[in-house]
């Protein structure tokens, strides 16, 4: 998609949004997997210990609060929403497909969500947030 957008002749404002869901999903991506291939430790009520071997086979950890756990699932839901609100105006203003009657569709282009913040793995020392 990154390849192919400059040559669409697409308006600045769609490549931007365009843009900005790629970043976006990196981002989500990047997230989840770090989540999904973790092993959990969970001490006292407030303290979560994420951890995994990174490629280099070295131990890194996160240990967010599970309000920032919350936060990461609350980004991909409102990225899935962009990017169906996003891909709806495409499919309805460039590819000439119109909505028919009781379609859910949406007929304005969307606002930027902020971007989603990355998890932050690391194999420094640092002090376990919520003993």
């Amino acid at each position: 998609m990154r390849e192919t957008l400059p040559a669409r002749g697409w308006p600045e404002n769609v490549l931007a949004l365009v843009s900005h869901f790629n970043a976006a999903h990196q981002i989500c991506y990047e997230n989840r997997n770090k989540i999904i291939h973790s092993n959990l430790s969970v001490g006292p009520r407030q303290a979560i210990l994420l951890y995994k071997a990174n490629r280099d086979g070295k131990t890194v950890l996160d240990n967010p609060p599970l309000s920032e756990l919350r936060r990461g699932a609350d980004d991909m839901h409102i990225y899935f929403w962009f990017g169906l609100q996003l891909a709806n105006m495409i499919n309805i203003e460039f590819e000439g497909v119109k909505p028919k009657a009781g379609d859910r569709a949406y007929f304005a282009w969307p606002d930027k969500p902020p971007l989603p913040i990355p998890m932050e793995y690391t194999s420094d020392p640092r002090p376990i947030r919520g003993l």
